[in-house]
């Protein structure tokens, strides 16, 4: 998936972006984990995404998100205008009948309106796993039929860094912890290769943010990561996994994609 909201991440011409993997892979699903929008920009990015559904049929995934409201414009009321861009999507007919958004989100708030609307929805990697178990019953008790779902759908993120062993692994994962606290302290420090035994090196407080932001994150070889995922399916009940990959160097992601691929398998 494409994240469209991060530094480091794909941003400005999102669908293209999404054109450009998808046109040259064969089976791959390509898809932007949230589209932030305005009521200008809602029919633009709903004619791309038709576009690209038309020429890649059941390849195209999209989740919608919409521009933060002010902080002082209370919570039902930024609620209320995801629920009209959505009807205002479905009414143009511009995403295709078949197709359903997602709404993907972290609390009971965006849960409930995802079951209320009868979508799917898709839990972000953030939080204790009490956290996301509580908004996945959540979204469950709100869920309402649709004519996109008879039953409610589930896609849970986790991050995933697999490796030929548990060690290596965190050694790669270094490069993504390392980016975690450069954003949340604004060091700006960006996407660095890996460091040997970078825990040891950080204090409590930045390790309290790791296990804020990465808690839930799988770190290991083959058989920690099959092991932890499967876990985390048979607790969550999920449909899908959306799964997350940071690493700084390009054979190691490849050959952590295969892993977890063999993994979840």
């Amino acid at each position: 998936m494409i994240f469209s909201n991060s530094a480091g991440y794909s941003r400005a011409l999102t669908s293209l972006r999404v054109s450009e993997i998808v046109a040259n892979t064969n089976s791959l699903r390509v898809g932007v984990s949230g589209v932030y929008c305005s009521l200008i920009a809602l029919k633009v990015i709903a004619s791309d995404f038709q576009s690209l559904n038309a020429f890649h049929p059941n390849r195209i995934d999209m989740a919608l998100k919409v521009k933060t409201l002010p902080e002082s414009v209370k919570l039902n009321v930024n609620r209320r205008h995801i629920a009209e861009h959505i009807e205002k999507l479905k009414a143009s007919n511009s995403i295709g009948s078949s197709k359903p958004i997602w709404i993907m989100g972290s609390n009971m708030k965006s849960a409930q309106l995802a079951g209320n609307l009868g979508i799917p929805f898709s839990v972000i990697s953030e939080g204790s796993i009490n956290d996301v178990m509580n908004t996945i019953k959540c979204y469950r008790e709100a869920f309402k039929p649709s004519e996109y779902l008879s039953k409610p759908y589930i896609r849970v993120g986790v991050n995933v860094i697999a490796a030929a062993t548990d060690q290596y692994a965190s050694y790669l994962a270094s490069s993504w912890q390392r980016l975690v606290i450069s954003n949340r302290r604004g060091s700006g420090v960006g996407f660095k290769p890996p460091t040997v035994n970078y825990l040891d090196h950080i204090s409590d407080e930045d390790k309290g943010l790791l296990k804020q932001f990465l808690g839930r994150t799988v770190i290991g070889s083959k058989v920690t990561v099959t092991r932890e995922i499967r876990a985390l399916l048979k607790m969550t009940n999920a449909d899908e996994l959306l799964v997350s990959s940071r690493i700084f160097e390009h054979d190691a992601l490849l050959n952590s994609n295969q892993l977890i691929a063999e993994a979840l398998n």
